[in-house]
């Protein structure tokens, strides 16, 4: 039904609705890496965030695509994260555009002990 002609046609809040969802989060998110030409801070971010395995859709993204995110999206996903040093280590290592304050904020959660 979704196909790539359909993905593609997808908005930030169409993949946002799929994502949080889905039954299958892992299968829908990895259908929308793999076919939507181009990817949105926002579609990153809602990937990561809803993703039930965050190192590997962060694998799939690559750097070019988490690089995308926005410092608001940064905080998003450290806020919201159930593991925020596990967030912290997936943005720290894909995320290439990071400014001084947002590094400081993902260093922040990188150094917080686990509950």
């Amino acid at each position: 039904i979704l196909g790539s002609e359909n993905i593609n046609k997808l908005t930030d809040g169409d993949v946002y609705i799929l994502l949080r969802y889905a039954e299958d989060r892992k299968e829908m998110a990895k259908l929308i890496i793999q076919y939507k030409n181009k990817l949105t801070d926002g579609h990153v971010r809602d990937v990561l965030k809803y993703a039930t395995d965050k190192q590997e859709m962060a694998e799939k993204l690559g750097s070019e695509n988490i690089s995308k995110l926005t410092d608001d999206d940064v905080r998003d996903l450290l806020y919201y994260a159930a593991d925020k040093q596990e967030m912290a280590r997936i943005l720290n290592h894909y995320h290439n555009n990071k400014t001084p304050e947002i590094q400081q904020f993902i260093n922040q959660h990188l150094s917080q002990e686990p509950l």
